[in-house]
């Protein structure tokens, strides 16, 4: 069978989106195993990403829609923009911030560098999918919540970390910092196999229209 990504112009674009999935994933498992006390603070704000990613999920929605890629860029992109460089401020953590601007630049780059009709049609499709597999993540470790391994975040040090009390934990998904650490781990582990297969299956179904 001939391989689906030979002389295939968007494999830049799709190795960039699995690079930078993988350096923020690299992100959740390191701090979930490696967490120190003083480290607590972004923890915190990795957790407070998660919901931002929510809404850089509509960017990817938006700039799928041709009429609503100006629309984004001069509103929803800049917005997200700001959010994530307040939050790694507010933890004095600005390697993720940069890893998140590549993971927002991208997104609109993927938009842009689809001009054909029928990749515009899949990359929606494919938008809409990442707001189901957040949905499904979410589902997912609210099930297995309770099961999850502590790993360097056991709440008796946790809990010794003011961010995390009553009040604060009502800006994240999970009251618990190990569910919104293996929420980001899950979320962008999926990340990347849907990055991959999506691309593998349009170019699959593009040989076959063509045979």
């Amino acid at each position: 069978m001939r391989n689906p990504f030979s002389n295939n112009r968007m494999i830049p674009a799709v190795a960039s989106a699995v690079i930078i999935n993988g350096l923020i994933l690299s992100q959740y498992i390191y701090y979930w195993i490696n967490s120190t006390p003083s480290d607590l603070k972004i923890v915190y704000a990795l957790s407070l990403f998660l919901g931002l990613e929510f809404l850089a999920i509509f960017i990817g929605v938006f700039v799928s829609i041709k009429s609503f890629i100006k629309f984004s860029l001069v509103t929803i992109v800049p917005l997200t923009c700001i959010l994530a460089f307040l939050i790694s401020y507010e933890a004095s953590y600005y390697l993720f911030f940069f890893f998140y601007l590549l993971a927002i630049a991208n997104k609109v780059r993927l938009s842009w560098a689809s001009n054909d009709y029928n990749r515009k049609g899949y990359n929606f499709l494919y938008a809409w999918g990442v707001c189901i597999l957040f949905l499904l993540v979410s589902i997912i470790i609210n099930i297995v919540g309770d099961y999850l391994p502590d790993f360097s975040l056991s709440q008796s040090v946790v809990s010794k970390y003011t961010y995390f009390d009553e009040k604060k934990t009502k800006l994240l998904f999970y009251e618990e910092a190990k569910s919104n650490i293996a929420f980001g781990c899950l979320y962008y582990f999926l990340m990347i196999f849907l990055e991959i297969s999506k691309e593998w299956l349009f170019q699959v179904k593009e040989r076959r229209n063509q045979a």
